[in-house]
């Protein structure tokens, strides 16, 4: 299923480890996603919820602009509520695994535009394309 996530990046060195530059993703789903409709008598709620921190290794670095790999690990936590014959069935997972990323960045003074494919692997795996707009702080 197709799911539309909120997040927040912080990029730097010294994020997540002392020294290399990493990005610390943190991104939400609120709500079930559809094929959950059909387990459920009643609308099913729930979240996804994914945080990896990815070290980021640029192969293409020019003053406003960088092509780069990013690889780390990814922890994924979902919760969410299904009524089924009845009863209230709670659907709550963890998962660790690793995440993937191949993205461009471009600068334009003190804000930096990002788009990146993404590669989750863990219980399954699937792919994610990521928007992100930041600014220094």
């Amino acid at each position: 299923a197709s799911l539309f996530v909120y997040g927040l990046k912080i990029t730097g060195p010294d994020v997540v480890l002392d020294g290399p530059i990493m990005d610390l993703n943190i991104a939400l789903h609120y709500g079930a996603p559809d094929y959950y409709t059909r387990l459920s008598a009643t609308k099913p709620t729930g979240f996804v919820l994914w945080i990896d921190p990815l070290l980021v290794l640029p192969f293409v670095n020019g003053q406003n602009n960088m092509v780069y790999f990013g690889a780390g690990p990814t922890v994924v936590l979902s919760s969410f509520k299904v009524t089924n014959s009845g009863s209230m069935m709670d659907l709550t997972s963890i998962n660790v695994g690793a995440a993937f990323s191949l993205g461009v960045g471009y600068r334009i003074e003190k804000v930096a535009v990002r788009l990146e494919g993404r590669y989750y692997l863990e219980r399954q795996s699937y792919r994610g394309l990521q928007l992100s707009v930041q600014s220094q702080f």
